[in-house]
């Protein structure tokens, strides 16, 4: 009798047992229902956001590639080209820009002179700006822009200057030391220093 009762506590020691490893089990594949569901809504949800990137990145290689030809060939030739690329380095996107002359890609530190490399990076800036969702005021601030530039070019940097305030509605405030380029503004102002005290004149 003993023995039958040992056996009955052992058999519903091992049905509670039993029990609570399958509720645990149904925590378990629920737990792993919901996860799968996570894992899937990421998953889409990093779709959307890679396309989106991808987007973003066509947009900013077309406007920085279409500005930069055009001022590059209005001030410096037809030859000329900027090209924006992106490509994935070390898990990262990370983008390039290349100057043609031709077909020939010319060294950015060497063959291109400083003016090059004014002309890209300021249209760069003016590209990157138009593309911002929301964007900045529409004020550029700029120091010497074009402190490389050849003196014989920098008309027609001004030109072009001017042509994108009124193409973007944007006011550029500008230092320069260059009669080419004060020239075109609309307002400007003659700073001196006498006695280390700053004067303001012109207007």
């Amino acid at each position: 009798m003993q023995k039958h009762r040992d056996l009955r506590q052992w058999v519903d020691t091992r049905k509670a047992r039993k029990e609570i490893h399958e509720e645990q089990l149904a925590t378990v594949c629920l737990q792993l229902e919901e996860a799968t569901k996570m894992v899937e809504r990421c998953t889409k949800a990093k779709s959307v956001f890679v396309g989106f990137m991808q987007n973003k990145q066509i947009q900013i290689v077309n406007a920085c590639t279409n500005l930069g030809t055009l001022m590059l060939k209005s001030i410096y030739g037809d030859e000329y080209k900027l090209v924006l690329s992106f490509e994935v380095k070390r898990g990262k996107s990370e983008a390039g820009i290349s100057v043609f002359k031709g077909d020939m890609e010319l060294s950015l530190d060497e063959e291109t002179g400083g003016g090059i490399v004014d002309v890209a990076a300021l249209a760069m800036r003016f590209a990157l700006w138009s593309l911002m969702e929301p964007r900045t005021s529409p004020v550029f601030v700029l120091d010497e822009p074009a402190r490389f530039v050849s003196k014989d070019k920098l008309p027609l940097m001004g030109d072009i200057l001017k042509e994108l305030s009124k193409k973007l509605g944007v006011q550029i405030i500008m230092v320069s030391h260059e009669d080419e380029l004060i020239g075109i503004a609309d307002l400007a102002y003659k700073v001196s220093i006498e006695n280390n005290i700053s004067i303001v004149g012109g207007g």
